[in-house]
């Protein structure tokens, strides 16, 4: 579970891109960021260590993203450095695309089956979750051949389950509690 701090910064970044009609563009960056902070762990350690002094981890900011960015996302990524969150790029990033998939009315849905998808039946899927929920779909599909068959839907803490593996624990726990 995520503090205050982070859903304060997202709400303040997020606030900002739409003042600047920049939303998409900053997410994207932000998506890139993240990405680059979670494969380097030790760029991050960096800019949170009391030892370094801030302008060394400024000039190291600068050296890395300064023209690669927008000036919000550089901006932003200074201000987290400054205020020790660097390190808490992710969880700030998850913050604030909940609030961009809700602007966007995006529904990110996970779909676990045992063998990938076939096309006609992701576009199915697809088109099936569209209309029952009014939202654009992003799909994340998983394979997991323990539930043998069928599938499992997961989105927003809510998952559903259509999988033989699911229907098989239900008869086993049928059976068991049956009084001979």
């Amino acid at each position: 579970m995520t503090g205050s701090f982070e859903k304060n910064y997202a709400t303040a970044l997020f606030e900002l891109c739409i003042e600047n009609d920049c939303l998409e563009s900053v997410y994207e960056e932000f998506l890139c960021v993240t990405q680059i902070f979670e494969q380097n762990p030790d760029f991050v350690k960096l800019l949170k260590l009391p030892t370094v002094e801030w302008k060394d981890k400024e000039a190291l900011l600068t050296d890395a993203f300064e023209g690669k960015l927008s000036e919000i996302m550089f901006n932003f990524l200074n201000v987290m450095a400054k205020k020790g969150r660097a390190g808490d790029a992710a969880a700030i990033f998850a913050e604030f695309k909940a609030l961009y998939n809700e602007k966007m009315n995006i529904l990110e849905v996970t779909a676990t089956t045992a063998i990938p998808l076939s096309d006609t039946l992701r576009e199915k899927l697809i088109d099936k979750l569209t209309v029952v929920s009014n939202k654009k779909i992003v799909l994340k599909e998983c394979v997991d051949k323990n539930i043998i068959g069928g599938i499992v839907l997961s989105y927003n803490n809510t998952e559903i389950h259509a999988s033989v593996r699911d229907k098989l624990d239900k008869l086993k726990a049928q059976i068991n509690s049956v009084v001979v």
